[in-house]
């Protein structure tokens, strides 16, 4: 009788530690798993802000050019009807660009980067304008265009320093 208590005993203590063992390779299952996870959703984040840091980069470089762009454009109408070809040419270019930037922002978001990178394509426009195609503007509605469109390139900055991490 003695000897069936030491095989029950034996078999008990065997079935506790296989089921312990389990537990036990399940737990570390389950925590491999959560941090592969962790670690899926990290390098997802990180690939989001550098496709978001390239789209505003871009946009960026851009819209120096379409700034630089400007008063070339204006220089040369210097009294004549219309824009020389060349000169019509870069500004359509870097209007192009500009755009560019601002519909690869809308892809990347955030909403709140996008509507920044519209305020500033919608000054870029302005800015064009003024000093490129409206013979009758004054040296006042050349700068306050500036200013306005300086002002927008600065509002976008704040908002995309914001979404990257860079405003805490």
């Amino acid at each position: 009788m003695s000897e069936w208590i030491t095989v029950a005993a034996g078999l008990g203590g065997a079935t506790i530690g296989a089921a312990g063992g389990m537990w036990g390779a399940s737990r570390g299952a389950r925590a491999v798993k959560d941090t592969r996870l962790q670690q899926e959703i990290h390098e997802q984040r990180s690939w989001v802000r550098d496709q978001r840091r390239e789209a505003y980069q871009a946009l960026l470089t851009a819209d120096l050019q379409l700034t630089a762009v400007a008063p070339v454009a204006w220089q040369a109408r210097d009294g004549a009807a219309h824009l020389s070809r060349e000169v019509a040419d870069q500004v359509v270019q870097a209007r192009r660009e500009v755009y560019a930037g601002v519909t690869g922002i809308e892809i990347t978001g955030p909403d709140d980067v996008a509507k920044a990178a519209g305020r500033l394509l919608e000054t870029g426009t302005q800015l064009l304008g003024v000093w490129g195609f409206e013979r009758a503007a004054s040296a006042e509605d050349r700068g306050a265009a500036l200013r306005q469109h300086e002002h927008a390139r600065a509002e976008f900055r704040r908002a995309a320093r914001a979404a990257l991490g860079f405003d805490r």
